[in-house]
């Protein structure tokens, strides 16, 4: 009676361990950025593409300094993004995961202003009111 046991103690004690062999070699690899846009305009849609990404919604976090970024979608190959309203003309752009680790950081830049005036006659007091979107020259 004490082989059967003893075999039986080390089939089950080879099949545990062959389990934590297989979960360790099923570990995701980082997500790689091929490209990430570090020039743009407030309200811009960027799309940063790659390998790797996790491809649930909500995995991965992009800051503009301290500015969230709204991220409209992802899977595992892309991240497209909504560039927010920025406090400043340049800015760290960061890639977090879940965990608040940072995956890829480049120093962003907004696009120069390219104002152009039709306006021959404006008089002072008057309200005077500038649409426009910055210019990529």
């Amino acid at each position: 009676m004490k082989p059967i046991y003893f075999t039986l103690s080390v089939c089950i004690l080879i099949l545990c361990s062959c389990k934590k062999n297989q979960e360790l070699n099923t570990k995701l690899e980082e997500p790689n950025f091929s490209n990430i846009q570090t020039t743009a305009s407030i309200g811009d849609t960027l799309v940063f593409n790659g390998d790797n990404f996790p491809g649930n919604l909500g995995s991965l976090s992009v800051s503009f300094g301290t500015e969230k970024a709204t991220i409209l979608s992802q899977d595992t190959k892309s991240l497209k993004l909504i560039v927010p309203p920025l406090k400043s003309t340049s800015c760290n752009l960061i890639i977090r995961d879940k965990q608040n680790s940072i995956l890829a950081q480049q120093v962003f830049n907004l696009d120069p202003v390219k104002i152009i005036s039709t306006l021959s006659n404006v008089k002072s007091g008057e309200k005077l009111t500038i649409y426009g979107k910055t210019s990529r020259y």
